[in-house]
């Protein structure tokens, strides 16, 4: 029987112990919801091949350039409204793997998906998280137990005009949500990123990356992400781009059912195997002073 979490690195391990680890949720987590037959949970790709369809006169160089021309023809309100539908709100429901996600012990969460599955996760199993997408909510700071701040980082739909989705979104997105940008910034000083759900072309992916990476430089702490099953080409352009592969083995197809398993383990780890202190008792790896063999 495989154990996924031996695929984990030691130190990442250590950081999950001391509470050290900042979780990204990106969207293709979305696509383990439970929807309804003969639909689909769509991801970006997915939805700028809808909303190309509905402008056959215009062909889109980038999934990113498809949306921007739709929100710059239809206006935001049309685009939200687009969203709203593609992405299944009030259809789509969370399934096991988002419920195990949310039994784990992270304070914050960052997640730059639209919907509302993470928060539905949560409250399931009986966690009320608060939610942050404006800059004046960051000095409040929920007093329930077992607390969890989700960073909507990118807005969601409900909110249009905070909805970071068009060329024009992104580029002033730092400029526009500086507080936000930077408190972002200050977590990644002191914990660990681990990106789930995410591509290495995902345009949420690489917006986040290069904000920490103009924040920090090198001193941007390593980060890691969750793949299944992926091939040594997708595990060397993570490299290169500063994200060590975590690539549990298995089919894609099956990636729902490896990561609530994961989560599993990850939670029996946490509860079971961390020190108190959280870091690996080595002493007994060192040489005691003046012993010899026998």
């Amino acid at each position: 029987m495989i154990n996924f979490i031996d695929f984990f690195p030691k130190p990442l391990l250590v950081d999950l112990c001391e509470g050290e680890v900042l979780p990204f949720i990106g969207a293709g987590f979305s696509k383990n919801a439970n929807i309804p037959p003969g639909r689909i949970m769509p991801d970006f790709s997915q939805v700028a091949a809808c909303l190309q369809e509905m402008m056959p006169d215009y062909r889109g160089n980038s999934t990113l350039d498809i949306v921007s021309e739709f929100d710059a023809r239809f206006g935001r309100a049309q685009l939200a409204e687009e969203y709203y539908k593609m992405l299944l709100v009030g259809l789509a429901k969370p399934g096991p793997t988002h419920r195990e996600f949310a039994r784990l012990p992270f304070d914050i969460v960052g997640t730059t998906n639209f919907d509302q599955l993470l928060e539905d996760g949560y409250q399931e199993v009986n966690r009320f998280p608060q939610v942050v997408m404006f800059e004046d909510q960051l000095p409040v700071h929920d007093t329930v137990d077992d607390p969890v701040m989700l960073l909507k980082i990118h807005g969601d739909v409900n909110f249009p005009n905070r909805m970071i989705t068009t060329e024009q979104d992104y580029d002033t997105f730092i400029a526009r949500y500086p507080l936000y940008v930077t408190y972002l910034a200050s977590l990644l000083i002191t914990r660990t990123a681990l990106f789930i759900g995410y591509s290495l072309d995902d345009y949420d992916f690489r917006s986040i990356w290069d904000i920490i990476g103009d924040r920090l430089g090198r001193l941007r702490r390593q980060a890691y992400a969750i793949e299944v099953g992926a091939d040594a080409s997708i595990a060397a352009r993570y490299e290169r781009r500063g994200v060590h592969l975590i690539n549990l083995p298995g089919e894609r197809s099956d990636f729902p059912i490896i990561l609530t398993q994961t989560f599993l383990e990850l939670r029996a780890y946490l509860a079971t195997q961390c020190p108190p202190s959280g870091v690996p008792d080595c002493a007994a790896l060192r040489p005691r002073t003046g012993a010899g063999p026998g």
